[in-house]
């Protein structure tokens, strides 16, 4: 008995080495495919690998609080002071097109094509001022104010192509802290740390009907995507950002890093090597890790405890995953993704 327990322990922990080892790498997972499989395999892996980014991107926009760097203090000596932005974001994505139909007798053609799509997102932020800092001149204070910022994002997924269901929220909060309080002959200056959260999305479909059997075994008897992905996202972004007003205009520039992280499972089309003439679908788990620089312009009217925004950005892309051929699709993931966003700003 006791040697059977010892040989059932022990094969579980081999089955679990085992898997832990399948897992790997993106590029490792796409280098053990069939032959047949492979060059499908690298796009969707990459397609999923440049997805995350953009689509944290078009959640946290450039600057946290549109149209001002500036932290908030105290009003009337007391009373913190509060504001609030709505916020309308999009990312301009692009990756490869793992959206292009297959048939339902086999995996039709490879991918090899790129696809654009705007990603939109609609934002609300709320800032609240909990110690105003200090002044070391007349014209020089709010150095180490510090803002509490709390956060929520809606992604309308009916709006952007290729993602299934209707919206999915993200939800963080973070601090903002000045480093100088905007006065008459001073700019504002701050950074700001925020965390957010994005519930698992969707992304194509390889097999809308449903797939038969099991592991790298499944068929696929209907049409479908030649790709899709699940992942969630976590995102740590800090901004480093300046503004200044002059009359009723506002101007305000920064620079931002965002560590993002997922949860990724993937899965692919490609044709039985066989001949039965059925698609097969592979399907595939990673962790996805990246990291991506931004820099950002805003301009804003200003009116009285009001301000509209408008704010242009760019951040940069990233490696191809290793085996993936850009010249197969004409997608290039090096190239960075611009983003805009328009919002309101109400103070008080």
């Amino acid at each position: 008995m006791k040697r059977l327990a010892i040989a059932a322990v022990s094969a579980a922990c081999l089955a679990s080495a085992s898997r832990a080892a399948a897992q790997g790498s993106l590029s490792e997972q796409c280098a053990a495919a069939p032959s047949s499989a492979r060059a499908t395999c690298y796009a969707v892996a990459q397609a999923a690998t440049s997805a995350q980014p953009q689509v944290g991107i078009a959640i946290v926009g450039g600057n946290p609080t549109l149209g001002t760097a500036s932290t908030g203090g105290v009003h009337l000596g007391i009373l913190p002071r509060v504001s609030g932005t709505l916020r309308v974001n999009a990312a301009f994505a692009r990756l490869p097109d793992v959206l292009q139909k297959q048939n339902g007798s086999g995996a039709g053609s490879p991918v090899d094509g790129k696809l654009s799509l705007p990603i939109p997102t609609v934002g609300a932020t709320v800032t609240v001022g909990v110690f105003p800092g200090v002044s070391i001149a007349p014209t020089l204070g709010g150095v180490g104010a510090i803002d509490l910022m709390g956060t929520a994002t809606l992604l309308p997924l009916g709006l952007a192509k290729g993602f299934d269901g209707a919206s999915a929220v993200s939800w963080g909060g973070g601090v903002r802290v000045g480093l100088l309080r905007e006065s008459f002959t001073m700019p504002g200056v701050s950074a700001t740390v925020t965390y957010r959260k994005l519930p698992t999305v969707r992304f194509g479909s390889v097999c809308p009907d449903g797939t038969a059997g099991v592991g790298p075994t499944e068929t696929c008897a209907g049409g479908g995507n030649a790709g899709e992905a699940r992942f969630d996202l976590g995102d740590l972004s800090t901004r480093l950002a300046v503004s200044k007003r002059l009359l009723a205009i506002g101007f305000a520039a920064g620079v931002g890093y965002d560590r993002f992280r997922s949860d990724l499972a993937y899965a692919y089309r490609y044709s039985d090597p066989l001949g039965s003439g059925a698609a097969q679908v592979r399907r595939g788990a990673a962790t996805l890790k990246s990291g991506r620089t931004s820099a950002f312009a805003n301009a804003s009217l200003n009116l009285l405890v009001a301000s509209a925004t408008a704010e242009v950005g760019w951040m940069r892309g990233g490696d191809p995953i290793a085996g993936y051929d850009a010249s197969a699709t004409g997608y290039d993931p090096r190239k960075g993704t611009p983003f805009a966003s328009l919002g309101i700003r109400l103070s008080l």
